[in-house]
């Protein structure tokens, strides 16, 4: 099962026609009681011009935001971003205590195990679609 599992997260990962690339997805497992989690991943750009990630979807959440830890004083807290411009040839990390998706209410019981959907959606009109495994940390 577990091999299948990763067999879907990589063929999921590569996108169609946009020469982006999604590796290490996952989405942090929700803890008791809470409304949200986050997805963190990492996007390559595989083009010779800029790509800019201007929304995230998913069919499991009514709401995802990209959102970016940001630390002033001492003090954490998150801000939402309208876009991700990712410079030719670079990658982005989306990762915990910094850039990430917020996943707020989700559309069902999310658990470990699980393997969820997510769309980002370029300025261009390109569509990147990737898999996360819903996971208590990363591997």
């Amino acid at each position: 099962m577990r091999i299948l599992v990763w067999a879907v997260l990589l063929l999921s990962a590569c996108s169609g026609g946009s020469d982006a690339v999604i590796t290490n997805p996952w989405v942090r497992a929700m803890p008791p009681g809470s409304a949200m989690t986050a997805a963190y991943f990492e996007f390559s750009n595989r083009t010779g011009t800029e790509q800019t990630i201007v929304a995230a979807s998913s069919d499991a959440f009514e709401l995802v935001e990209i959102h970016r830890t940001i630390t002033a004083d001492g003090i954490s807290r998150m801000q939402q971003e309208d876009a991700v411009v990712v410079a030719p040839g670079e990658t982005v990390s989306f990762a915990p205590q910094g850039r990430h998706l917020m996943l707020m209410r989700p559309r069902g019981t999310i658990q470990p195990g699980q393997v969820i959907g997510f769309d980002l959606h370029l300025d261009d009109g390109q569509i990147v679609t990737f898999s996360a495994e819903v996971r208590q940390t990363p591997k």
